[in-house]
């Protein structure tokens, strides 16, 4: 029987809100993927994801393999290795097309095999199974028959797919060859001109400016919801966004949702034992609040949303755990399964709720705004990475797994975000710490206009101005105590808390001279700074001297080992085994924290090594750290005292070496230790790769002489137990001083050397050393904020040093301990 319906199938749900506001009568709309999975195409139920991960890790701990032995512990590779079957299956795509090497492909077979057989004998049907059922029963199938017309959205356009493999486009032809079909006619507008160019210092200026932006929106009564906020990486900015949108009156709603793990509801649904007394409490805890007048009725939709997210997630969860303790005898902590589930997990947002939507642009082709501000636009964020793993590169993910070209894909979200507003308004922020950044190429036509008139104050900025709002309880003590004379546990004294000084080192050391608090929040509290996540796949400074120190490293030892012979100048022979170490090193540590880490190397990782050999073999105007580094040993005595790189030690709590880490207080690591046996001279180096000045050199002297810097003076004080009837020296060693290098910051046991390291100077900073346990100890953290113990804090944007000038602990850089 057929009736007059229409039959919508949309690539999201996005284009099913959309057709059906857009037209009338009897329709049903439903998405391709919904469809296939339908008990009209597939009576079969798909095992949930993480039982088949399980029955694929019983496969492997069943294998004796040599190349995946690993995989046997490696949860997460066995989670992409689970994906990377299904997506071969939904591709039609055998393993052999991926040239991979014989006994890697020889072992993939097997643990396929095993698992197709142990799936099979169990019963169970993967996503990737369901699906081939559906494909085979949309062959012959009346299910169509019933609508008078079948509407089928826009699935290809601009070369992009919005279908995920090959059995879904073999799906779509089926559904396309039936004589009522028809596509969907897609109105393309014209590409609107690039409103405003504002780039900003750094992504948290682009984040303030995001915001800021929305604000001013607003005023000229501008609704919410005809604004949004587009970024090219949202999980960099959600935490910026997040802490201080609030403080321009504006509610942000996330195109992801909200995380599950931050959901209140949910820690409180964590402290009942069962189901039944969580949804006891909920329905009384609602009736309360409504009566009560905290909760409105339009905000009883949005807990309503968190409660049934919460239900469904526990239903998922104790069916896994019958179906473990049903198919492979396991038993599963309920709450450990829980939070597991929950990490991915995230509670939509309403539909018809307010606020400033926020997303990505892959999240906005179908979205229509008045403004919308575009942030995060940098050539490091997008287009988006190209991910790899270990069984596929990012080529061959497009080539046979149906992912899309990512700068195909984003140009076309750009310009659906250019269609889709009336006034498109992009920041760039210019550098990320010390690295230039660069606008992405696939943006273009930037207007010289910068948007004018977004500055205003936030109520943070009000209260630094003595103007603010009555705020709740704890923020009234907070503020009470910022106008008190004595300091406080907001200040960071601790006394009522117990903390554990653990081994210290230079850097911990440093931290709690320089500021207490700054100590706390770093090392005792681990707290993230309240910033732009640095981009992962980015190599930064820190990155960039380990590898310098490695092939430092190697170049020394093969240098003492024979292996090299300097001779008395350094020949062509020598710089091409100083390169061949530089890229072996470089190599290894791409191999270690990018493709290990399941991340794909790039072009700024390749510049490193270039930055690294510049000048090596000819003259450049940039000279690079490797042939700064050949000119220094030539004309520093060509390693001829080269003793030891990379010395640890501990110190225990009477300062004396010790290899019982459970007595140690002290630790150290020095880079490199010269020994001249015949005049008996032991000098430490430690390599420093950023540039040398005067006014560093100053200051690190001065604070060595006021212990508040530690790293030479420990390595002296290891020194000179370890080499007792010897000289020590030791010095910094900037690997960048115009063309050259520069020992600078010298410590020595001799005067005429440096600064003195003599037994008074020894007692003194062992003195400093045990106040510090102490301090940490006796939960003593109280700030000591100055231009120079400020310098690069991490925590400067959420320290109140600023507003505390009546306390008495903020001066112009003098002791403040």
């Amino acid at each position: 029987m057929k009736f007059n319906q229409t039959l919508f199938i949309a690539r999201s749900t996005e284009s099913v809100d959309i057709y059906l506001s857009n037209h009338t009568g009897a329709i049903k709309a439903i998405t391709l993927g919904a469809l296939l999975s339908s008990e009209f195409f597939s009576s079969s139920v798909a095992m949930d994801a993480m039982i088949g991960k399980m029955l694929l890790q019983r496969v492997v701990e069943s294998l004796k393999l040599d190349h995946f032995d690993y995989l046997s512990t490696a949860e997460s590779a066995i989670g992409e290795l689970y994906a990377h079957i299904l997506a071969c299956k939904r591709n039609k795509i055998s393993l052999e097309s991926f040239d991979y090497p014989p006994q890697k492909l020889f072992e993939l077979s097997i643990i396929l095999d095993a698992y197709k057989t142990l799936k099979q004998s169990m019963g169970l049907k993967d996503n990737a199974d369901v699906l081939i059922e559906a494909i085979e029963a949309l062959k012959d199938t009346d299910y169509f028959n019933t609508y008078s017309k079948v509407v089928i959205d826009t699935f290809e356009e601009n070369g992009v797919r919005f279908y995920g493999n090959t059995l879904e486009k073999e799906a779509l032809d089926i559904i396309r060859a039936l004589p009522h079909a028809q596509s969907v006619e897609t109105d393309h507008h014209s590409v609107n001109p690039i409103a405003t160019y504002t780039p900003q210092q750094s992504r948290f200026d682009e984040a303030i400016f995001a915001i800021k932006a929305v604000r001013a929106s607003m005023m000229k009564d501008v609704k919410d919801t005809d604004i949004a906020i587009v970024t090219g990486n949202l999980g960099s900015y959600r935490r910026v966004l997040e802490s201080y949108a609030p403080q321009y009156g504006m509610k942000l709603r996330f195109s992801s949702g909200t995380p599950m793990l931050q959901c209140p509801l949910f820690q409180t649904y964590l402290l009942y034992k069962n189901f039944e007394e969580f949804n006891e409490f909920y329905a009384q805890k609602v009736q309360e609040d409504l009566t009560s007048g905290i909760l409105t009725y339009e905000g009883i939709e949005e807990v309503k949303q968190q409660f049934l997210q919460i239900k469904k997630l526990h239903l998922r969860a104790t069916k896994l755990r019958e179906n473990t303790q049903k198919l492979f005898d396991t038993k599963i902590d309920f709450k450990e399964m829980i939070l597991s589930l929950a990490e991915e997990t995230y509670i939509p947002p309403l539909k018809e709720d307010y606020g400033i939507w926020v997303a990505e642009p892959n999240q906005m082709t179908q979205h229509v705004f008045k403004h919308i501000i575009f942030i995060g636009t940098d050539l490091s964020v997008f287009p988006p990475k190209s991910k790899g793993n270990f069984l596929s590169t990012p080529d061959q993910r497009e080539h046979y797994l149906g992912v899309d070209n990512s700068y195909l894909l984003s140009q076309y979200y750009f310009d659906q975000l250019r269609r889709n507003c009336e006034s498109l308004h992009i920041s760039t922020a210019l550098q990320e710490g010390k690295k230039k950044l660069f606008i992405s190429p696939i943006i273009t036509d930037l207007p010289v206009i910068r948007l004018e008139g977004y500055e205003m104050e936030s109520e943070n900025e009000y209260l630094l101005h003595h103007r603010r709002f009555h705020q709740d309880e704890r923020f009234e003590e907070y503020v009470s105590s910022m106008h008190a004379n004595e300091t406080g546990h907001y200040d960071g004294l601790l006394s009522e808390h117990r903390f554990e000084s653990g081994v210290l080192s230079a850097s911990s050391l440093n931290e709690y001279a320089k500021c207490p608090l700054r100590y706390l929040l770093t090392y005792q509290y681990g707290a993230e700074p309240l910033m732009i996540e640095r981009d992962d796949d980015a190599l930064e400074a820190s990155d960039i001297g380990t590898i310098f120190h490695s092939i430092a490293e190697v170049f020394s030892k093969e240098v003492k080992a024979g292996s090299i012979d300097l001779g008395d100048e350094a020949t062509i022979p020598i710089k091409e085994r100083l390169q061949a170490i530089a890229t072996d090193v470089h190599q290894s540590y791409i191999q270690k924290h990018i493709v290990d880490e399941g991340k794909t190397p790039n072009i700024f990782h390749e510049i490193v090594l270039d930055d690294l050999l510049k000048g090596l073999f000819e003259e450049h105007h940039e000279r690079g750290l490797l042939i700064r580094f050949l000119d220094y040993v030539y004309t520093n005595g060509k390693l001829e005292h080269f003793e030891k790189s990379e010395q640890r030690f501990l110190l225990d709590d009477d300062f004396m070496i010790t290899a019982d880490k459970d007595k140690a207080i002290v630790k150290g690591f020095i880079d490199r230790i010269d020994l001249d046996k015949e005049n008996k001279i032991l000098t430490v180096i430690d390599y420093k790769t950023g540039k040398y000045s005067k006014d560093k050199e100053n200051r690190l002297i001065e604070e060595m002489g006021s212990f508040k810097q530690f790293q030479l003076p420990l390595y002296l004080l290891y020194a000179s137990q370890a080499y007792a009837d010897h000289t020590i020296d030791s010095y910094l060693l900037a690997m960048r001083d115009g063309k050259g290098t520069k020992g600078y910051a010298h410590m020595s046991t001799d005067e005429a050397n440096g600064l003195l390291f003599n037994e008074a100077y020894a007692q003194g900073l062992k003195l400093r050393i045990r106040e510090i346990k102490a301090g940490i100890e006796e939960g003593d953290f109280r700030m000591s904020p100055s231009d120079t113990n400020c310098e690069y804090c991490p925590h400067e944007r959420i320290c109140h040093k600023d507003i505390l000038p009546h306390k008495g602990i903020i001066d112009d850089g003098g002791d403040n301990e």
